[in-house]
């Protein structure tokens, strides 16, 4: 039978994030999914673990390199049997409804688009730290359509993802969504549901390397975007460069938490509290894994 959706998820040493990622997958209410399991060099012992999972559902792939994860992502969606593809990064948690409400999405729209939903932002520990939402305001083609969606989120038909695959540019390794929403906005209907329908996971501290190699990445996308310099391009490479300026100083000064927190807004008792209750209730999933498998620490 023909997989309704195809789950693409690179992995590169996710740890312990790696089985709880799993369990949200076989968690869902839509059944009829396949996950394609993108090895990109792993050598944390998830390789293992992935390849312990019995379950006919699961395609593992490794060739025990390191590749990226933009290049992971278009493999995967090339050996896709399913009509949509939906996004999954290791170490985050999807909402047991996750894929049953994008595809029902669709099913009621009926055309091509992108879709993406809100998130509860998570830290490391998996505290609940907020609700987090895409930009609310962005103009399609613009360089502002690199925040159009919390990556993870998106779902959209295989034949969009293979029509419009992902940069490989190694100047966008940390930057490789961004390049291509701003690349495709113009040309594409996004769209954002408001149910937040994943565990998006924050550290609570940045990781600066991590942080430095996406705004070079996103000044690159910005000279592509405009030929010339211009007040437009000064502008907005400004405020690039003051944000690179403002992570090092409350990295120096250990006070980086405030940053990433600042991007979750507070969320009420009644939807704390129902959000605490799913991710409890996707931790009690049993794996199908193999009797000599063990879980991580």
């Amino acid at each position: 039978m023909v997989p309704d959706v195809t789950i693409v998820a690179p992995f590169w040493n996710p740890g312990s994030y790696f089985e709880l990622a799993l369990k949200s997958i076989f968690a869902q209410t839509l059944r009829n999914w396949e996950l394609i399991l993108m090895d990109d060099g792993s050598d944390d012992g998830s390789l293992r673990f992935a390849r312990s999972l019995r379950d006919p559902r699961v395609r593992v792939f490794s060739d025990g390199r390191r590749r990226r994860q933009q290049v992971r992502r278009n493999e995967a969606i090339a050996l896709a049997h399913a009509p949509y593809i939906a996004l999954m990064d290791a170490d985050d948690i999807m909402h047991p409804r996750r894929l049953e409400m994008q595809l029902a999405e669709f099913e009621r729209q009926r055309r091509v688009m992108v879709l993406g939903s809100a998130a509860f932002s998570i830290d490391g520990d998996n505290n609940l730290l907020g609700l987090r939402r895409p930009l609310a305001k962005w103009r399609p083609g613009a360089y502002a359509s690199r925040g159009a969606f919390l990556n993870p989120t998106v779902t959209a038909p295989t034949s969009w993802f293979r029509a419009n695959p992902y940069s490989e540019d190694l100047v966008f390794y940390r930057s490789e969504d961004a390049e291509l929403w701003c690349r495709t906005s113009g040309a594409t209907d996004f769209v954002n549901l408001e149910d937040a329908l994943m565990f998006y996971r924050e550290e609570k501290r940045i990781n600066l390397a991590n942080y430095l190699g996406a705004a070079m990445g996103l000044c690159v996308l910005l000279r592509r975007r405009y030929a010339k310099p211009h007040y437009r391009f000064v502008k907005l490479w400004s405020v690039e460069i003051a944000k690179v300026w403002i992570a090092i100083a409350a990295e120096t000064f250990g006070v980086s938490a405030a940053l990433v927190r600042r991007r979750s807004q507070p969320i009420g008792p009644a939807v704390r509290e129902e959000a605490l209750r799913v991710f409890a209730q996707v931790r009690e999933v049993e794996l199908p894994v193999s009797a000599t498998s063990e879980a991580f620490a």
